[in-house]
């Protein structure tokens, strides 16, 4: 496969799985800030756009101009509205690797994208984060069930679970800035999708560690991080197509099974006293992750140059 095909493909993962879990964020932020004390959520709306990677907090003063920055600012690389432009980008790179239902359901999703996001308020917020969440639920669906498990299913699965891993960790941090009380890890839970899963698992959303545990290491649930570092490694493992072993700490493999042992044996009450470092250490190994799949198969070269 060649390395550009590769690479969009990887970041097409990358790309739905951000979409998704930005969208999330903020439909379940957004009512709850607008009911709360205006400085406590102008505050939260500074912690909320320097969580998801924008250094200008200070210039982000209310809830709302937070929230379009987030969703509808198409100058922010993380935002909504950006990340599926650049899916679509994306997809046209490999629009004859990939198959057609799923190009054109990424067509699709960016065609109606101008339509859909109208930020003149003829539509509701919750309206325009419901039709993300759907959107990127049908390109998940296309993904599992039109794609054959070569190596571009592979490479984009890497994508999709290595997003998850950082998304998760980003609500865990989002979560961090607000009150400790169950209704904050209720708030967190629902932001990643998991509200419903971890009550029929657990049931006391009281139980700060079982949370903690449930996000982390839970094997029944998919978008747990062990769930996904391992069906990361899963992914990388087949696309070696032979039985060698690591030969680097360069080898994504190395990075993702690091990752997976410590979370199997990490201490959940160790996490939860130094959550903020924990969660930070999950950023440094998701961007460690990122560089070793860069280094090993997305291989740049300088152009050409004529001689003169």
């Amino acid at each position: 496969m060649l390395s550009r095909i590769a690479e969009s493909c990887y970041w097409i993962g990358r790309l739905v799985e951000r979409a998704d879990y930005t969208a999330r964020l903020l439909d379940v932020h957004y009512h709850n800030l607008l009911q709360n004390d205006p400085r406590e959520s102008s505050l939260f709306a500074h912690h909320l756009v320097s969580v998801m990677g924008s250094p200008q907090t200070q210039k982000r003063i209310d809830i709302e101009e937070a929230v379009h920055f987030i969703g509808f600012d198409s100058d922010f690389p993380g935002s909504i509205s950006d990340t599926i432009f650049q899916l679509s980008e994306n997809a046209k790179g490999v629009q004859d690797t990939i198959p057609a239902e799923l190009f054109e359901a990424i067509h699709a999703t960016y065609g109606e994208l101008s339509n859909t996001f109208d930020v003149s308020g003829t539509r509701s917020r919750h309206e325009l984060f419901q039709w993300v969440r759907n959107r990127c639920m049908l390109i998940h669906g296309v993904i599992d069930e039109a794609m054959a498990r070569d190596d571009s299913f592979h490479f984009l699965n890497i994508g999709r679970c290595v997003e998850r891993v950082d998304m998760t960790a980003r609500m865990v941090a989002v979560r961090c800035g607000m009150d400790d009380d169950a209704g904050a890890w209720i708030t967190m839970l629902r932001s990643c999708g998991a509200f419903e899963a971890f009550m029929r698992a657990k049931g006391d959303t009281h139980d700060t560690l079982s949370i903690i545990e449930f996000l982390l290491r839970a094997p029944q649930f998919p978008r747990s991080i062990l769930s996904s570092a391992s069906s990361a490694l899963a992914s990388a493992q087949a696309l070696v197509h032979t039985d060698t072993s690591i030969g680097s700490e360069s080898d994504p493999r190395f990075a993702l099974g690091r990752m997976c042992a410590e979370i199997e044996f990490a201490s959940i009450s160790s996490i939860h006293e130094n959550l903020l470092e924990e969660v930070a250490q999950f950023h440094k190994a998701v961007g460690y992750i990122n560089s070793s799949m860069v280094s090993t198969y997305f291989h740049h070269t300088n152009a050409i140059e004529w001689r003169q």
